[in-house]
């Protein structure tokens, strides 16, 4: 099972000055499949930020043992949204079967 998808994206700026991610209006990200990815990327990112000595130096321990559970908790939604999107497919996939064996 695979399947491609685009997920375009813009970094803006608020009124405060602080960058942001945005989605240009014709931009759709009601799909599992772009929630799954944004949610394994920040749990990758997070993981890499961890392993990261140099970016860890700065942070108390307190704030290392929240990214911990940070990263677990996104693992979670991941492997619940990742669970429903195979079997998703596995239904279409056996619906377009049935509608090509008739």
């Amino acid at each position: 099972m695979s399947n491609s998808f685009n997920l375009k994206y813009e970094i803006n700026v608020d009124e405060d000055g602080k960058a942001y991610i945005g989605f240009p209006k014709d931009q759709s990200v009601n799909y599992p499949e772009h929630k799954f990815m944004t949610i394994e990327f920040t749990r990758y990112l997070l993981y890499m930020m961890l392993k990261d000595n140099e970016t860890m130096d700065d942070l108390s321990e307190g704030t290392k043992m929240q990214m911990v559970n940070t990263i677990n908790l996104l693992k979670d939604i991941g492997d619940q949204i990742g669970k429903m999107i195979v079997e998703q497919n596995n239904a279409l996939d056996d619906l377009d079967y049935e509608v090509k064996d008739e």
